[in-house]
């Protein structure tokens, strides 16, 4: 699942630099749905840690960089703040989800302007899975919640029944 300011990005990027920027019409499963070309002309999964330096002369596509930084601070501070919420299983994502969030900041404000080779910051990108690993626990938990609320009307129901208006 790729956030919508990035596929905007991502358009904008394949618009302007269609020789670098492409989108990859055969990916299916885990493939990269967005590509960059190498030095060699080799086509390589897009990090946006890799090539946000050559893309800070692209000015509407910083403008959705930007966008995505300052959605990704309010994130960190909510994990930084309520971290104890989430699952065991999520708590290193979200870890490497802010180590990706301060990479892509320092970058951002530092003065690279020449993409890096792909790959080159994969440890830093952001961690794949995680909006589908937050959506699966957020469709639990709001089933959980559900089966409460079920739970609960009948109880209260069966209560009314039994201690309420005649008793």
């Amino acid at each position: 699942m790729v956030p919508v300011a990035l596929t905007k990005m991502l358009e904008h990027l394949e618009r302007d630099a269609p020789d670098r920027y492409f989108k990859n019409l055969n990916a299916s499963g885990d493939d990269f749905r967005y590509q960059v070309k190498n030095k060699e002309g080799e086509a390589k999964g897009f990090y946006l840690v890799d090539q946000l330096p050559a893309i800070k002369g692209n000015t509407s596509a910083m403008q959705l960089v930007d966008l995505m930084l300052e959605l990704g601070k309010s994130m960190c501070t909510i994990i930084t703040m309520h971290a104890g919420l989430a699952s065991e299983d999520l708590i290193e994502m979200l870890g490497e989800y802010m180590a990706h969030h301060a990479i892509l900041s320092a970058i951002r404000s530092g003065p690279e302007t020449t993409a890096f080779e792909p790959g080159h910051n994969k440890l830093g990108a952001f961690p794949r899975g995680l909006d589908a690993r937050i959506e699966e626990k957020l469709k639990a938990l709001s089933k959980e919640i559900d089966d409460y609320g079920k739970v609960s009307g009948r109880s209260l129901s069966l209560l009314s029944k039994n201690f309420g208006e005649g008793a």
